[in-house]
């Protein structure tokens, strides 16, 4: 199959099997960077990303975020380039949810916690609970910690992980007894 190489405008008219033959192809594309890398936005910005991402939502957004265009230059990428940069900021979002999972996840469980489903419930309410920990309940203090850089956020997140795992660890030991 030839490709030709439509402006993404026009590529988002093309109806039927010739589309889906289209994109089974260029989700195969090697990564292209793109200007900005997503663990250097605020955390308001990959907080977004996911979730645009997650729901198949407002590409153009994420592309002003990770490339710096606005709709209309978005509108008029080449889909071998808009496709590489897609397939780069999926990458980028995969590797950062690990990194997240691997590092923001408790080494230790709250077992009254998982009985009543604390986090199933709460996670309706989207990154709100983590905001709002982060502010220490400060309503006025959460749109700061959304422009705050993502790392510095995630920094903080990992740091009162690590606490957590240590206080637990040390409320398991056993003081001595003195006579």
């Amino acid at each position: 199959m030839e490709i030709k190489n439509y402006k993404l405008r026009d590529f988002l008219e093309i109806r039927g099997s010739e589309i889906e033959r289209y994109t089974n192809l260029l989700k195969y594309l090697d990564p292209t960077p793109t200007k900005h890398e997503i663990k250097d936005l605020t955390f308001r910005e990959v907080e977004s990303i996911k979730q645009i991402i997650r729901d198949s939502d407002s590409l153009p957004e994420v592309f002003k975020y990770m490339q710096g265009v606005d709709e209309e230059e978005f509108l008029n990428l080449k889909v071998v380039e808009f496709y590489g940069m897609y397939n780069y900021i999926t990458k980028q979002l995969e590797n950062l949810i690990h990194m997240e999972e691997r590092e923001l996840i408790p080494e230790h469980s709250d077992y009254k916690w998982e009985a009543v489903e604390g986090s199933e419930r709460l996670s309706v309410m989207g990154i709100l609970p983590t905001i709002d920990k982060l502010a220490q309940g400060n309503i006025l203090l959460y749109e700061e910690i959304l422009s705050l850089p993502y790392l510095t956020v995630f920094n903080r997140l990992r740091m009162d992980k690590i606490k957590g795992d240590i206080e637990h660890d040390m409320n398991k030991i056993k003081e001595p007894k003195t006579d």
